[in-house]
């Protein structure tokens, strides 16, 4: 697995490049809301676009979704857009957003950056 952080002055944007599973998830989660400027970013773009193949069963996504919530509290006025194209990454994508209905974060799916980039910079 390979990604790219890139911290921004109001947000970051992490780009997943080739074979991705939950442990990447994880890993990537961790350095992101264990960092300083994590208490005050205001958005997260998650870029699956280069992503070959994303290893999530839904016991794990469900897993995620939990450890996801401390850093909603941390930050719970968060944007968080996850960006693809892959309808394999999609439906994941999809089942993760509905288990996350019960925190505070504003989460959007989108298929190209540019879109993403617009809504995180609105408000």
């Amino acid at each position: 697995m390979a990604y790219i952080v890139e911290w921004l002055d109001s947000g970051v944007v992490i780009k997943y490049i080739g074979e991705i599973d939950i442990l990447d998830l994880f890993k990537i989660g961790g350095i992101i809301t264990n960092d300083k400027r994590y208490g005050r970013i205001k958005y997260v773009i998650s870029d699956f676009l280069k992503v070959k193949s994303l290893e999530i069963a839904e016991i794990s996504i469900k897993q995620l979704s939990l450890r996801d919530e401390i850093p909603s509290i941390l930050n719970p006025n968060l944007k968080f857009s996850i960006v693809s194209d892959n309808q394999d990454i999609l439906s994941m994508v999809m089942e993760y957003i509905d288990l996350m209905k019960v925190n505070e974060w504003k989460i959007q799916l989108f298929d190209n950056l540019e879109d993403s980039m617009k809504w995180c910079l609105l408000g």
